[in-house]
């Protein structure tokens, strides 16, 4: 398994070969000027990136955090990877070409199976906390519920993610946000590619 960005790959590769070098972590600071970056707190972000795909843990010792990683074995047991969620009538959909690795604690009661990934294309939902750029955990189904988030394809190519409302032989898609209209078109015209269950947000 790797790490889901290229910062991270770095990051992770760059502590890895400082523990097998020194025989210890790195700290922070020490993480930062290697990458040139003046924050040490985009480099926690990516710590805290890292520790949540089961690559690493951080422990508070001596007034600072130390970095282990974990044994592969280890790894392989706290993640579970998800295929996207592909959309071959899509206009302006691409999936993307890196691999998606999630922690198992984020499938709640849902088979890994049925999960996709999905990274949503505008801030329509974003009264939801669901930006664009955010990778969306979207579990595969054909119908939704009313009141559903969920994602939709319309048959002239449009990608939709919206809360999800009959109106008699009509679907209503509701965004969450009121610089977006409500988008209304006839049932046989949808194909409904899956229901949300999830967010992970990428490091900026």
């Amino acid at each position: 398994m790797r790490p889901r960005t290229k910062r991270q790959r770095e990051i992770f590769d760059y502590i890895s070969e400082f523990v097998d070098t020194h025989g210890h972590d790195p700290s922070y600071t020490q993480i930062a000027q290697k990458f040139e970056m003046n924050s040490k707190g985009g480099i926690a972000k990516h710590i805290a990136a890292l520790e949540s795909q089961g690559l690493l843990a951080r422990r508070r010792e001596n007034g600072r955090f130390r970095l282990e990683l974990n044994p592969r074995e280890t790894i392989e047991e706290l993640i579970c990877r998800l295929d996207w969620l592909k959309i071959p009538e899509a206009i302006d959909y691409q999936v993307p070409d890196y691999e998606l690795v999630i922690p198992k604690s984020m499938t709640g009661v849902y088979s890994p199976s049925k999960l996709r990934g999905f990274v949503v294309m505008d801030n329509s939902m974003s009264k939801a906390h669901i930006r664009e750029g955010d990778i969306a955990i979207i579990e595969k189904k054909e119908f939704a519920r009313d009141r559903d988030t969920v994602v939709a394809c319309h048959e002239a190519g449009d990608v939709i993610m919206s809360v999800f409302r009959r109106s008699g032989a009509d679907i209503e898609f509701i965004p969450a946000n009121d610089n977006y209209e409500v988008r209304k078109h006839s049932a046989d015209r949808i194909e409904i590619l899956g229901v949300y269950r999830g967010l992970l947000r990428p490091p900026s």
